[in-house]
């Protein structure tokens, strides 16, 4: 019966797609790959592409980007959000002009 029927069709009659073995095997691979990824932050200054450190965004990206998750566990997480919901959010708490945190949603 799934086979002649639409793959959106076949997912949504499962109330958790992360359910689906091979949907988790996927996904946690992608993400696995995403996350050992390191970030570097860059500005447009005049057309010219340039490295920077400003608002201590390296750190934050490659090291620990809050007080509970490391770079790995931050990209894993909002990676399996892309791909489960959609989308992803992330909260950034500014404290005096400065980058503190970045918090998935």
């Amino acid at each position: 019966m799934y086979i002649n029927c639409d793959f959106k069709t076949f997912l949504s009659n499962f109330t958790n797609n992360y359910e689906i073995d091979v949907v988790k095997s996927t996904i946690n691979r992608i993400a696995n790959d995403i996350a050992q990824l390191k970030a570097i932050p860059q500005c447009i200054e005049k057309e010219n592409i340039k490295t920077t450190n400003k608002y201590n965004l390296k750190y934050l990206l490659n090291v620990r980007p809050n007080l509970v998750m490391s770079a790995y566990n931050f990209y894993y997480k909002i990676t399996t959000n892309l791909f489960l919901q959609g989308n992803t959010f992330i909260y950034i708490q500014w404290e005096n002009g400065k980058i503190n945190y970045l918090i998935p949603i």
